[in-house]
């Protein structure tokens, strides 16, 4: 009876937690070191995305943003901004900083449209326009 209370307690506490589910990976290049957390809330049927990047070099590279932030999604692989989200671009630079953490939430319609996938925007030392994928579901 005692063994069967506790797996009944377990069970009840395994209810109502907030069954949020996370993947975790890297993604870098020669530049660029960027650790994505990608987690699911179900409660709110949110996915969020935060990602940890890391400027490998000892120069400034400036991240462009897309809509205010850094994560955007693209259709099929394709490296142009989705026309989901607003053309204009900001941009910050990582001056003095060596590491920036940002965020983006997306609801479930938007994160489960076929083939889409993450990436980062920046540029380089010598202004060249370099794009990271953080994930992709291929």
């Amino acid at each position: 009876m005692k063994y069967l209370l506790i797996f009944w307690v377990v069970i009840v506490l395994a209810g109502y937690s907030d069954d949020r589910q996370a993947r975790k990976q890297k993604a870098e290049d020669s530049i660029l070191r960027a650790e994505v957390n990608v987690s699911y809330q179900s409660k709110t049927e949110e996915y969020t995305i935060e990602a940890s990047l890391h400027n490998k070099t000892l120069k400034d590279i400036q991240l462009l943003f897309d809509h205010g932030t850094l994560l955007w999604l693209n259709k099929n692989g394709t490296t142009q901004p989705s026309n989901t989200f607003s053309t204009q671009v900001y941009s910050m630079l990582l001056e003095g900083k060596t590491s920036e953490t940002v965020s983006r939430t997306l609801t479930k319609q938007e994160w489960k449209k076929a083939d889409y996938a993450l990436y980062v925007q920046y540029k380089d030392q010598k202004g060249k326009k370099r794009i990271l994928t953080l994930y992709s579901p291929t």
